[in-house]
């Protein structure tokens, strides 16, 4: 991840970091491991990011058995673009939960 020419570790280390308004490009897949009530990353009340998917994915293949899992849980204003040519870009789950 990425603002600017500062790179990050994580997705919410970038988020968490980034001012009103900034633009977070993805630079990699992202691939979270989502198990039970596992949220991927949240944007916070205040917060209010871009976030270009610059032709990558964020997905998450979900564990859960009992809770629902998220990719991202948006609390503030978040705007999801891709910049890539191809517009490859996206953001996916797919898990499957047991009810009894």
């Amino acid at each position: 991840m990425q603002i600017g020419t500062t790179n990050y570790e994580s997705l919410q280390g970038a988020i968490d970091e980034a001012k009103v308004g900034e633009t977070i490009k993805l630079i990699e897949d992202i691939n979270l491991d989502l198990g039970d009530g596992a949220i991927g990353f949240t944007i916070q009340v205040n917060d209010e990011i871009i976030l270009d998917l610059n032709g990558h994915e964020i997905t998450g293949p979900g564990s859960a058995a009992k809770k629902s899992s998220h990719i991202f849980v948006n609390k503030g204003k978040l705007t999801i673009m891709d910049s890539s040519e191809d517009k490859s870009g996206k953001i996916e789950i797919s898990t499957t939960t047991e009810w009894n």
